[in-house]
């Protein structure tokens, strides 16, 4: 795995008068504008190493006469008005030159002028997150990314990020190819979703309803998905909070849900239903108690705990503290709902 810092932009795929690269650092240069670029099924990668010089891709593994390396994740971040440096998208399944390489044949690179490379991969190996959902923060300074580009995490800082980033990418990985088994399953009935608890009626109803709606397969599949918290909403919870409950903190993924924070049969329609904003990443038992409304968050992200809930419960279970994260706008709209239904007396 390497690291490679470039400038900002939204989509990578030329520049253009809504979309231009922003703090690159001191390169006139942006060669890295056509980063996410489809040319016939590959991206080309460009980095600055440091005065223009070779990769040294020996620490990722390559021996001294190699002049590529395979088989590398290549994690690409930049700078985030608010978060600092965040991760953008990442190669998998890479491969890294040692030296710059020119680019042949993409009539996107020759208009925006610019051909060389230090990357590449398969089109479908590539992933750009949206800049919504690029909230990962990448450590600065000691033992972290420092001021030069291109960051080999050779550190033990370095190595804890790596795994981090790893579980990251799988966890990703994972959920948009379960969505993508779940519009190809679409159609078949209910139970072929196999990711919810058949005992819960009002669940099998709202999924029921779905199915006998007008919309596509493939919205209808979102719609479940959305409805059990996987898929799209759950990939946006977990880039949002960086895989980790939005109270605790805990990062064990088996006992995280995605939870509407406005109850799914409240919403006014499908946007609200699926809006990220929407929703919070929960360790289970929070999960629960939020679901029921027995806890809520303030407009600052300050739990409300019922009088329902003893103090010795509210120790064992945790419920002191504030969402890691301010809620925006959105969210504290829909706490707004959410807390309508918080009618017992609270702490």
């Amino acid at each position: 795995m390497i690291f490679f810092n470039i400038a900002w932009m939204e989509n990578y795929n030329g520049e253009t008068d809504a979309d231009k690269p922003k703090d690159g650092g001191i390169w006139e240069e942006k060669n890295e504008i056509c980063n996410f670029a489809d040319v016939e099924g590959r991206c080309y990668g460009f980095v600055y190493p440091a005065n223009m010089g070779a990769i040294n891709i020996d620490k990722i593994g390559a021996d001294p006469t190699d002049e590529l390396i395979d088989g590398v994740t290549i994690v690409w971040t930049a700078k985030h008005t608010n978060f600092g440096t965040v991760v953008v998208g990442w190669f998998q399944n890479a491969i890294v030159h040692r030296n710059v390489q020119l680019i042949e044949n993409s009539p996107l690179h020759d208009k925006n002028n610019v051909n060389q490379y230090y990357a590449e991969c398969h089109f479908k190996n590539a992933t750009l997150l949206k800049p919504a959902q690029r909230t990962f923060q990448i450590p600065r300074g000691e033992g972290g990314m420092g001021q030069y580009l291109i960051w080999y995490a050779d550190t033990k800082l370095g190595a804890q990020t790596k795994d981090r980033i790893e579980k990251y990418i799988a966890a990703t990985t994972e959920a948009l190819a379960l969505e993508s088994s779940q519009i190809a399953r679409v159609g078949q009935g209910i139970k072929s979703i196999g990711a919810f608890d058949p005992e819960h009626d009002e669940l099998l109803e709202d999924i029921e309803r779905i199915e006998g709606g007008d919309e596509s397969s493939s919205t209808k599949a979102v719609l479940i998905a959305a409805r059990i918290g996987q898929g799209k909403f759950r990939v946006n919870l977990d880039l949002l909070w960086n895989q980790s409950c939005a109270l605790t903190g805990c990062t064990i993924r088996e006992v995280l849900r995605a939870s509407h924070i406005k109850a799914w049969r409240d919403c006014a329609n499908n946007k609200e239903r699926l809006d990220p904003d929407n929703g919070l990443l929960l360790a289970a038992h929070v999960d629960a108690l939020f679901d029921k409304h027995l806890v809520s968050f303030s407009d600052d992200g300050a739990i409300m705990v019922s009088d329902r809930i003893g103090k010795a419960e509210i120790e064992r279970l945790k419920l002191f503290g504030k969402l890691r994260r301010r809620p925006n706008d959105g969210q504290k709209r829909y706490l707004a709902a959410h807390r309508n239904r918080f009618v017992i007396k609270t702490r």
